[in-house]
């Protein structure tokens, strides 16, 4: 008997996807298309505020001035709420009074949007100066005087020499 082969028509089969991967591409996908429906509606607004008078504009100004502000209050909030889920991930400690000090209108772009990619840069930086704090604490021991014992003093050891003249 001989084993039946595929046909030449069909693709090989090959594994399927870790849903992981599929998730990462989805997300990927998503923040592509995001970002370019942004753009577009940006591009639209502005060919319209290039067609009103003089006083149309300034109002349509002062609204788009009030909007960027509010979107970048609100992603600052949101950038918060992304470091706390991404220092829980890496189960760092304490992550609010970091965040109390911690500039971070430096995370959220123009559009209010927190940048996922330099919060996830930054934690990763963070946990590893703890890691490497942490690390050297227990390599670093101060050297023991044994007790009962002192140590002999140089000559030239000038303030001992001092303090045991009274």
């Amino acid at each position: 008997m001989t084993e039946p082969t595929q046909a030449p028509d069909q693709p090989e089969t090959t594994e399927p996807e870790a849903p992981e991967d599929q998730v990462k591409q989805a997300t990927s996908r998503y923040e592509i298309e995001r970002r370019r429906a942004n753009r577009l509606e940006r591009e639209l607004a502005q060919l319209r505020t290039s067609q009103l008078s003089e006083s149309e504009k300034a109002i349509e100004e002062a609204k788009a001035v009030g909007r960027t502000e509010g979107a970048k209050s609100a992603g600052v909030r949101l950038a918060a709420a992304e470091f706390r889920a991404k220092a829980a991930e890496a189960k760092l400690p304490n992550i609010g009074a970091l965040l109390d000090v911690m500039d971070l209108t430096r995370f959220v772009d123009e559009a209010g949007e927190p940048d996922a990619e330099l919060i996830q840069a930054t934690i990763d930086k963070i946990a590893e100066g703890l890691a490497a704090a942490e690390n050297g604490r227990g390599k670093t021991k101060a050297p023991e005087i044994p007790k009962g014992v002192n140590p002999k003093v140089a000559d030239q050891d000038w303030l001992r020499t001092v303090m045991n003249q009274d």
